[in-house]
C-alpha cells in the first residue's frame, strides 16, 4: 500500500533520453506500479473550494551539448491538455540556467494553501551521488559532475523545497527528464538513470521507469516520448471519468510497460493522505437492500429501523466496499469499524489488509502489523501485504524485519520494483546505525 501522509505532493519523473544531432525540421519542439491493495471507490473531492490550479510547463530541446528530439513537443502537448482540464498554464521553452531558476521562483511564489501546483519539465536530467539534476540548455558549461551543483537545477533544493514552502494543498511535479547523464565527461563516476527520491510528507513520486534505469525519448513514429504519450491519454481520460491520479498512473504505467515489452517499467512512491481526482472526485453511494457497490457511506453505528430490519441485510462485501469508500475519503477510524463489521460476518484477507492500511495511516503501527499478519495467515502469497508490512515495520525503525518482509514480497513477485527499492532504503538505514 502506498505511504499516506499529510499534505499532497505528486512528483512524476520520466524520460527524454534519445539525443539528436539536428533540429526538428518541422519546427515543432516539444510501484512498475503496484496495485493499491484496496478496491477503488470514487469519493468526495478532497480539493478545497475555489482552488487555483497553477502549472509551470518547461520543455528544453536545443541543448548546446546533446540536443533532444521531443521535449518541446511533449511540453506543448501537456500544456494544452492541462489548460483543457482547468489549469492556468505558463509554458516556457528552451531555457538557460538563469531563466529556469527565475521561472521556478516566480511560479512557486504564486502558490498558496488553496493552490494545486503542477510543475512539468521535459529535457535532460541526471543523477550524481544520489542527487537529481535538471539541465538547462546551456549545458556545455558542465564539464564533469562537480559542475552540476553550479550549473544545473537540483530537483530537491530548487523545485520540491520551494513548492513545499508555500504549503500548497496539492503539489504535482512532473519531470520528463533524461536518464543518460548528458554532459561532457559523463562517464566519470556517473550513475545510470535518476536516483530514488524518497517520498516526503504528503508526496507521490513517480518515475517513467525504475530508479537507476533508462527510458525511451520517443515512441515509434510519434511526436511524443513513450511515457508522455500515455500520460496525455491518461490525463484526458482521468478528467473525463474523475479518476484518481494514482489509478491514472497505474494505467499509464501498464501501457508503457506493455508497449516497451517490459524494457521500461514506470514506478512511483506515494504518501497521499487524501485522494485527488482530475475534474474532482465523486461520491460513491450505497442504498439498501444489499447493494453490490455502496452508493453512500453507511454510518457504522447505525442500525436499520424495525420497519426495515427484515428488508435490509448488508453483506460482508457491502461493509468491505463501504470501508474502502471511507478509507479513500480519509476517514480511517470509520473505515476500520466498517472493516470490522465485514470481518465479523466473514473473515477475509482483503479486510485484514485494508484494515492494516487504515491503522498505518493513524500511526497505529503495531496494530497495523497484526492486521497484516492475519491477512497473511489466511493467504500467505499476498505480495502487496508483505510490502505493506515492510513499510510499516520501517516506520517503527525495525529495518531488519522490514527487509525480511520485502524479501517475501519479492519471492512472490520478483519484478516488484517498489519492494526492491524500499528494501534498499531499509538496508541503507540499517547499515547506517
Amino acid at each position: 500500500m502506498r505511504l499516506i501522509l499529510t499534505y499532497v505532493t505528486i512528483i512524476i519523473l520520466f524520460s527524454a533520453c534519445e539525443t539528436v544531432t539536428t533540429k526538428n525540421s518541422s519546427g515543432n519542439h516539444l510501484t512498475a506500479s503496484e496495485e493499491r491493495g484496496i478496491e477503488p471507490v470514487l469519493v468526495s473531492s478532497s480539493t478545497p473550494a475555489n482552488q487555483s490550479l497553477m502549472a509551470l510547463v518547461i520543455g528544453n530541446t536545443e541543448y548546446e551539448f546533446a540536443p533532444l528530439a521531443n521535449p518541446i513537443n511533449d511540453a506543448t502537448d501537456i500544456a494544452k491538455v492541462l489548460r483543457k482540464i482547468g489549469f492556468n498554464v505558463i509554458l516556457k521553452t528552451d531555457l538557460d540556467q538563469v531563466a529556469m531558476g527565475t521561472a521556478i521562483r516566480q511560479f512557486t511564489a504564486r502558490l498558496s494553501k488553496q493552490s494545486v501546483g503542477l510543475f512539468y519539465f521535459a529535457g535532460h536530467g541526471t543523477q550524481v551521488d544520489g542527487r537529481n539534476y535538471l539541465l538547462p540548455i546551456d549545458n556545455s558549461k558542465i564539464g564533469d559532475k562537480q559542475d552540476l551543483a553550479a550549473y544545473a537545477i537540483d530537483v530537491n533544493l530548487h523545485v520540491l523545497s520551494r513548492m513545499e514552502e508555500n504549503n500548497s494543498h496539492l503539489n504535482v511535479v512532473i519531470l520528463d527528464a533524461c536518464r543518460d547523464n548528458p554532459y561532457r565527461s559523463v562517464s566519470r563516476g556517473a550513475d545510470r538513470g535518476l536516483a530514488l527520491i524518497q517520498s516526503r510528507l504528503g508526496s507521490i513520486i513517480a518515475f517513467a521507469t525504475s530508479p537507476g534505469k533508462t527510458a525511451a525519448d520517443v515512441s515509434a513514429g510519434q511526436r511524443n516520448g513513450l511515457y508522455t504519450k500515455y500520460l496525455l491519454k491518461g490525463l484526458k481520460r482521468a478528467h473525463k471519468t474523475h479518476q484518481r491520479i494514482d489509478d491514472m498512473l497505474m494505467q499509464v504505467g501498464n501501457g508503457v510497460t506493455q508497449e516497451s515489452r517490459r524494457d521500461q517499467e514506470p514506478w512511483y512512491n506515494a504518501s497521499l493522505r487524501a485522494p485527488f481526482c482530475f475534474g474532482g472526485c465523486q461520491l460513491a453511494q450505497v442504498t439498501p437492500p444489499i447493494p453490490t457497490t455502496p452508493k453512500q457511506i453507511l454510518p457504522t453505528s447505525a442500525k436499520p429501523s424495525s420497519a426495515t430490519a427484515t428488508l435490509v441485510t448488508l453483506s460482508a462485501q457491502d461493509w468491505f466496499n463501504n470501508g474502502n469508500a471511507l478509507y479513500d475519503s480519509g476517514r480511517y477510524k470509520e473505515a476500520i469499524k466498517s472493516y470490522d463489521k465485514a470481518l465479523a460476518i466473514k473473515p477475509d484477507y482483503h479486510e485484514w489488509n485494508n484494515r492494516g492500511n487504515a491503522l498505518d495511516n493513524l500511526n497505529r503501527y503495531q496494530e497495523a502489523i497484526e492486521s497484516f499478519d492475519k491477512a497473511l495467515a489466511i493467504k500467505p502469497d499476498l505480495h502487496q501485504t508483505w510490502y505493506n508490512r515492510g513499510n510499516t515495520l520501517g516506520k517503527l525503525g525495525r529495518y531488519e524485519a522490514a527487509i525480511k518482509s520485502y524479501d517475501k514480497a519479492l519471492a512472490i513477485k520478483p519484478d516488484f520494483e517498489s519492494a526492491r527499492t524500499n528494501r534498499k532504503i531499509a538496508l541503507e538505514k540499517l547499515n547506517s546505525r
